[in-house]
């Protein structure tokens, strides 16, 4: 999966709203992810291709970079030129355009979560406040909160997804694991509700 497949797969999740419920001894937290035209370009790493003229064009214009991609303006082989483009950016690529095979089987089986502190991880510069984890595969999504809480939901859209196989760390090391309690899928667009997984041990506040 190249750039132009990852980003139109994302560009599916443009009217989704994951509302994602976790908990731990007893306390249950809500959080709200969605997905932009803004904070996609450093999700998918493109900005570590610096010597593509045609990204440096854009600059942090990245909507209007996000629509030429979308349009059909661009091929594969336009980022595949980079000779910053390796194996380990083209994991991170591929993961980006599954971003909602991810959160849909945040089960507590293939993946894991955990709160993030930098502390606990003082190798990486990365100051996230959650993690999402696949230690098999060395998968790591990292989710960082806005500055919005309404009615108790903490609203997330910036994003970091690679591949840690490459330098071997765990970024899990000493993090604070929460239990999955509930994933909902909100389309925007028609009101849809769509209950992708819920706890067995759940239940819902009154």
């Amino acid at each position: 999966m190249g750039v132009i497949e990852s980003l139109n797969s994302y560009n599916n999740l443009l009217n989704t709203e994951y509302l994602i419920t976790i908990g731990r001894k007893g306390k249950s937290y809500s959080l709200c992810l969605f997905f932009d035209k803004v904070d996609w370009f450093h999700t998918m790493g493109l900005h570590y291709l610096k010597d593509l003229e045609f990204l440096n064009v854009h600059g942090v214009q990245t909507e209007s970079l996000y629509d030429d991609i979308i349009s059909g303006k661009y091929k594969n082989d336009d980022f595949e030129k980079s000779r910053h483009y390796s194996e380990e950016m083209a994991s991170r690529i591929e993961l980006f355009g599954r971003l909602d095979n991810i959160i849909e089987n945040l089960n507590n089986q293939e993946y894991n979560f955990y709160g993030f502190s930098k502390k606990k991880c003082p190798w990486t510069n990365i100051r996230a406040d959650y993690l999402i984890n696949n230690h098999a595969r060395f998968e790591n999504l990292m989710l960082y909160k806005k500055n919005e809480d309404l009615a108790g939901i903490i609203f997330i859209s910036e994003m970091s997804i690679f591949s840690s196989k490459a330098n071997m760390n765990d970024y899990t090391t000493g993090q604070t694991q929460y239990t999955v309690l509930k994933v909902e899928k909100h389309d925007t667009l028609t009101g849809l509700i769509t209950n992708i997984f819920t706890h067995k041990n759940y239940i819902e506040k009154l």
